[in-house]
């Protein structure tokens, strides 16, 4: 079987597509065929060697496709607060060749940790994606016109059904509700994804992206932010039994900085190591210092004492925003 993935970078996030590589190789051996379809935002051809050489021989084939454009694609300015390239993601039901009917998009800051047959053998069933439950802010449901009852998943890693994307035009209706929000949209194309297929979406277990929240919250907290919620039988099994780890940003650092207390960061560090970034030191932290303070208080006092700090910290922010 041929398993199509796809990923979108630009030159800054190289290192950590090989990590992914890395762990998707190690993980997924026994696989036939692997095609990777990364979507590259001012990425010389050079850049790619470390690439290709850490692939040769092994399962995974590359294939690129130049977004360097990706701004042009948009009918409007879009304000974003992330890289621009994970933008690229509405576009790969036109982007990719039209016979790949289904694609797993993850993000750079994923690894492997376990067989990606488990997550293609789930299938579809006719649903434009299938993703994992987030733990959205306040607001990114409303915001988006989504009721507090309505499933909201992470878009850093989702089963595309790019047969149904194309069949219905999403590509098209993306734009045109980017358009509506004149460029600005919760969460970006997280938010864009959500709305649009609202009623198309299909929710797998958090085994197959386990976010940072997932290991840091108490199942308490998660059952009071996500709705619907994961049971806490679920989440405690996808933790003895992750296949992907997702290192969003939160309060246990993410493991290519200094510091990280994730309890998977030795993963992410085992698989560095065999790419051509493992002498590259790690980042310095580079958290504001309201998220470290707010980090502190959560690992280290109860959560009532927590919640306490992060609204005076939050109304010292709207202040500062209101009158600088």
């Amino acid at each position: 079987m041929v398993y199509n993935l796809a990923l979108a970078t630009d030159r800054n996030y190289l290192r950590f597509v090989a990590v992914v590589l890395a762990s998707l190789y190690e993980n997924n051996r026994d696989a036939d065929t692997i095609i990777v379809h990364l979507l590259l935002n001012d990425v010389p051809d050079d850049l790619m060697c470390p690439l290709e050489r850490q692939v040769a021989d092994t399962n995974i084939h590359l294939k690129y496709y130049s977004v360097s454009d990706i701004q042009e694609r948009f009918p409007v300015k879009v304000s974003c607060t992330l890289p621009i390239t994970s933008m690229a993601r509405l576009f790969l039901a036109s982007i990719l060749p039209p016979d790949v009917d289904r694609v797993l998009y993850v993000d750079c800051d994923t690894i492997f940790v376990g067989s990606i047959s488990e997550l293609f053998d789930l299938g579809l069933d006719g649903k434009s994606i299938a993703g994992v439950l987030d733990t959205p802010g306040i607001g990114a449901k409303t915001g988006i016109g989504l009721a507090d009852t309505d499933s909201y998943v992470n878009a850093g890693v989702l089963l595309i059904n790019l047969d149904f994307w194309r069949i219905h035009n999403l590509e098209g209706a993306f734009l045109e509700y980017i358009i509506n929000k004149k460029g600005s949209v919760v969460h970006n194309d997280q938010g864009v994804i959500n709305a649009l297929c609202k009623d198309s979406k299909k929710v797998v277990g958090p085994q197959f992206n386990m976010q940072t929240s997932y290991y840091s919250h108490p199942y308490g907290y998660i059952a009071q932010t996500q709705s619907p919620c994961y049971s806490e039988y679920e989440i405690a099994a996808a933790k003895k039994h992750p296949v992907i780890i997702h290192f969003t940003e939160g309060y246990l650092g993410r493991p290519w900085r200094k510091g990280s207390k994730h309890p998977m960061a030795g993963q992410f560090l085992k698989y560095k190591e065999q790419t051509a970034w493992a002498k590259t030191p790690l980042d310095a932290d580079n958290r504001t210092i309201a998220i470290k303070v707010l980090s502190w208080f959560f690992l280290n006092t109860p959560i009532p004492v927590y919640k306490s700090i992060e609204s005076i910290i939050g109304s010292l922010q709207r202040c500062w925003m209101k009158f600088r």
